[in-house]
């Protein structure tokens, strides 16, 4: 019953000890950088489209005002509709 267990201990002798390629800290050190890169890039863009869409809802909310002004200097509406029928 034992007896499994130093074949199992034994079929290890003779194997030598895996070693890395001699590039490979190298290597993984500019898949860090590219990786960061690319994710200061994700982030930018997502801080020109948050930029973007506020100058444009700023730009949306003045001309609508501005226009809200408009209308209220001019002459009602009521007074250019002299017919309420539909047909």
């Amino acid at each position: 019953m034992e007896n499994w267990k130093n074949e199992i201990l034994n079929s290890l002798e003779g194997l030598e000890r895996a070693n890395p390629p001699s590039d490979s800290l190298q290597k993984i050190q500019q898949k860090i950088q590219e990786q960061n890169e690319a994710f200061q890039r994700q982030w930018m863009a997502v801080a020109a489209a948050v930029v973007i869409t506020a100058c444009i809802n700023i730009f949306i909310v003045l001309s609508y005002n501005s226009s809200d002004e408009l209308t209220e200097s001019t002459e009602p509406y009521t007074e250019l509709v002299s017919d309420y029928s539909l047909y």
